[in-house]
């Protein structure tokens, strides 16, 4: 069975979390998809001949990702647990998509390199999780600083008009997004925040991306300049990003759980008076 650890009871609310069905059903259905993902990319790496063999590969490794994930899940599994091992087989396979087209790899190789990427991020998950337990507010802190790192490098790129290779351009976002990580997981431990708030910032990002490209669209229609269109897009991304933290300042506060509340009744000439009172 996987083993879940309890975290002392004293801990902030951000921190607190039980295993969930939840949780065990998301950590299915993400590793069923892997489990799919990876009988295709062994296909690309033998040359499957036929379409039996394709689809028994698909149905085998799509078997074999919901079995692996839901029987050593029995007692359950908490957000963040799950979380953190799909984020580190997702991650894997983005920087496996990077590195190979980095390396100008193609075919059985770049399948073989997949598939090795996304078992190495499922395994450095585990191992994550062995050393620190992160809750699922700390993985999508770690996924967004990944997430925005890597989109912003992109877009640094776009505004160069992407006059450095290929190579230079996926290595970079690659760095990036994994640094990216490294920097979310580190203010996670500073600044914690719960799972929610991560969204809600993100979709400030997205919003702030939107609108960015959308005000310069407005002003140049045909799109002129490659640069600007760029660089409005990073500004107003960076400006949502920032806008969306400041305002969910308050999303995450702190309840003590300390709360008292009584109920009286008090006859009247008419009636009765029932009143209710409590401190929170």
């Amino acid at each position: 069975m996987l083993r879940e650890k309890t975290r002392p009871k004293g801990e902030d609310l951000i921190g607190q979390e039980e295993p969930s069905g939840l949780a065990r059903a998301e950590l299915a259905f993400f590793q069923t998809a892997h489990g799919i993902t990876l009988g295709a990319e062994l296909c690309a790496m033998v040359e499957c001949d036929s379409e039996q063999a394709v689809v028994a590969a698909l149905g085998i490794g799509g078997a074999l990702g919901l079995t692996l994930s839901l029987v050593p899940t029995q007692d359950g599994i908490t957000q963040g647990h799950a979380l953190l091992l799909n984020s580190g087989t997702a991650w894997g396979f983005g920087n496996g998509v990077l590195a190979g087209i980095a390396l100008d790899i193609e075919g059985s190789e770049y399948a073989g390199l997949l598939a090795g990427s996304q078992l190495a991020g499922l395994g450095a998950g585990a191992l994550i999780w062995d050393l620190a337990e992160p809750t699922a507010g700390e993985v999508s802190m770690a996924n967004s600083g990944g997430l925005w790192a890597g989109f912003l490098t992109f877009l640094i790129h776009a505004a160069n008009e992407f006059d450095a290779e290929e190579s230079t351009v996926a290595w970079s976002v690659l760095f990036a997004a994994d640094l990216g990580i490294a920097g979310g997981a580190a203010l996670s431990q500073n600044y914690p925040m719960s799972r929610g708030r991560t969204f809600v910032i993100d979709s400030g990002g997205i919003l702030g991306f939107l609108i960015g490209i959308g005000t310069y669209i407005f002003i140049e229609p045909d799109v002129q300049s490659a640069t600007a269109f760029s660089v409005m897009g990073i500004l107003g991304t960076v400006t949502g990003l920032g806008t969306a933290t400041y305002l969910t300042r308050n999303w995450d506060v702190e309840e003590t759980g300390d709360f008292s509340a009584n109920w009286g009744v008090s006859p009247t000439d008419g009636g009765a008076l029932l009143s209710v009172g409590g401190s929170f």
